[in-house]
């Protein structure tokens, strides 16, 4: 029966899944949090159920493979992860990108009457350093879910740009349970509102039209995905402002869906990502007959 649905509808049964894997993690420890813990008191442990359920869209898309390809096609997904010579132009726009982003929602804030302290720019390194320990809790647990399965199966179906669109907005509600939690997301920690939530989503969404358009020039590569979702995450900038309150921090991230979006809008008009993209990643015979129905 499972394995009769995956073949049907490949894509949704990989976003079912994936929702399945993490929010089995997520639900109870959000309850726990917000009915058994006193305020602000969080302890080290609950650590390990986050942890485990960023990992869902990769446990999902590595199921998801074995059933349709089996051990060649899980093969084959992994070694997206070891696509690196992608040219040194792309790792610059990795490294610089989102830096530009959040200089930008910073810069927004502060035109706005938002106060953001003193800049260090003797703070440089932190640029690098900030995103190494971000990894774990986002970037390697779902790139190979979001861009290594999703994207391209959706792509040769809906082009770039719609598939673009799904992605993130799937993407952005499947954080849902952490919109509760002290963090995980952009509104964690904050009311959680319909006003809230359409921002995110909105913000998202545009950071996937930004992932699509550097994965689809980096030879399908998951591994400057998560590079990419690293950058942008960690939020490397704030630490060149050693005296930013978090209130600024939130107000910043918010502020930046504009130069987000002016970026994506930007790549969507000087590099056609409305187009499909069909080239990517062949797939099997079976699988493409899968790929009809989505």
């Amino acid at each position: 029966m499972f394995k009769s649905v995956v073949k049907q509808r490949p894509v949704a049964s990989f976003f079912v899944l994936a929702y399945l894997i993490s929010w089995v993690f997520w639900v109870p420890t959000v309850l726990y949090i917000q009915l058994a813990l006193p305020a602000g008191e969080i302890p080290g442990w609950l650590m390990i159920p986050n942890l485990l359920g960023t990992w869902g869209p990769v446990f999902s898309a590595l199921i998801m493979t074995a059933v349709l390809e089996g051990k060649i096609g899980v093969k084959k997904l992994l070694s997206s992860l070891l696509v690196w010579r992608v040219g040194v132009q792309w790792y610059l726009v990795i490294l610089l990108l989102a830096p530009l982003v959040l200089f930008a929602g910073i810069g927004i804030y502060a035109l706005q009457g938002g106060t953001v302290g003193r800049f260090d720019p003797g703070q440089w390194y932190m640029l690098l350093l900030t995103p190494l320990p971000a990894l774990l809790f986002g970037p390697l647990g779902e790139e190979l879910g979001w861009r290594g399965y999703a994207l391209p199966r959706l792509q040769r179906r809906t082009g770039a740009l719609w598939s673009s669109v799904i992605v993130g907005i799937l993407w952005a509600l499947w954080h849902a349970p952490a919109y509760w939690a002290p963090a995980g997301t952009a509104i964690s920690g904050q009311p959680v509102t319909l006003l809230a939530v359409g921002w995110y989503v909105l913000f998202t969404v545009g950071i996937s039209i930004l992932h699509t358009w550097i994965y689809n020039h980096t030879k399908a590569s998951v591994l400057t995905a998560i590079l990419f979702h690293a950058m942008y995450t960690s939020g490397p900038v704030f630490p060149l402002f050693p005296d930013i309150s978090t209130n600024a921090i939130n107000q910043s991230v918010r502020w930046s869906i504009v130069p987000v979006w002016i970026a994506a809008l930007l790549v969507i008009a000087l590099f056609g990502l409305a187009r499909p993209s069909r080239k990517l990643i062949p797939l099997s015979l079976g699988e493409e007959r899968a790929n009809e129905n989505i």
